[in-house]
């Protein structure tokens, strides 16, 4: 039997008077260790106004929150979802009216397979800047999924009103007004989102749908050549992708 002793046992670190002293731990193995701590902030409504006209004199709280959300969406990238969302509701907590501040939640929440709150999210976004194609795209892809046909086609049109510099929904659209045999609408959306975004990931798709249109009408040589530009396209962003923050 082992024996236990009743006295307990010394802690290395503390020294007999009481006072800490370095240790030598280079023996012991490595451990994960993790401490979170939690505070909330009172201020008056004078220096609010203050922090929202950013005139404090030590600097800007809302690019101490642009910080915090650029961070976010970094992190997000790198698949570190815990730190982006600290990060990401700090930014909120700092500027609850920073722009891809619920933008940058959402995606958090989606990669996390909350589909609701990323669909509330994202629509939260919209309502204060209605013109982020991101979120609108992204949106539009959570109504696919659910099976809301309508609700998706819907989002991709409003995305191509009311952000007409971000190509992409003009390509998933220009997609669907090609499967439906509207050639025409399928044409005009694909070659306005090459001209609003010639470098994007669904570029590409862009020029598929072109060289989809030009075959349906027997124009072998226009459609080979869009099709050639699509590939090309591909292989240039395998090498070197696009950005997405």
């Amino acid at each position: 039997m082992r024996r236990t002793s009743s006295k307990r046992r010394a802690l290395s670190h503390v020294g007999k008077g009481g006072a800490a002293r370095m240790v030598d731990v280079s023996g012991k193995p490595v451990t994960a260790r993790e401490a979170v701590a939690r505070g909330r902030i009172r201020i008056a409504p004078a220096a609010m106004r203050l922090v929202r006209a950013a005139r404090l004199a030590k600097g800007g709280v809302v690019e101490v929150a642009l910080l915090a959300g650029i961070l976010a969406a970094i992190a997000f990238e790198s698949g570190d979802l815990a730190k982006a969302e600290t990060l990401a509701a700090r930014a909120l907590a700092l500027e609850p009216r920073l722009r891809t501040g619920r933008y940058n939640l959402a995606r958090i929440r989606e990669a996390k397979g909350d589909a609701g709150a990323a669909a509330a999210l994202y629509a939260e976004e919209l309502e204060s800047y209605p013109d982020n194609g991101r979120a609108r795209f992204n949106l539009a892809q959570l109504r696919r999924a659910r099976g809301d046909r309508q609700g998706y086609l819907r989002e991709l049109a409003a995305c191509v009103e009311k952000a007409p510099e971000f190509g992409t929904c003009y390509f998933y659209l220009a997609r669907e007004e090609l499967g439906a045999g509207r050639l025409d609408a399928a044409q005009d959306l694909a070659t306005r989102g090459l001209a609003a975004q010639a470098r994007s990931e669904a570029a590409p798709l862009g020029h598929f749908v072109l060289a989809d249109v030009y075959s349906r009408r027997g124009e072998a040589g226009k459609a080979e050549d869009e099709a050639a530009k699509g590939r090309k396209l591909e292989a240039a962003l395998r090498k070197n992708p696009a950005p997405r923050l």
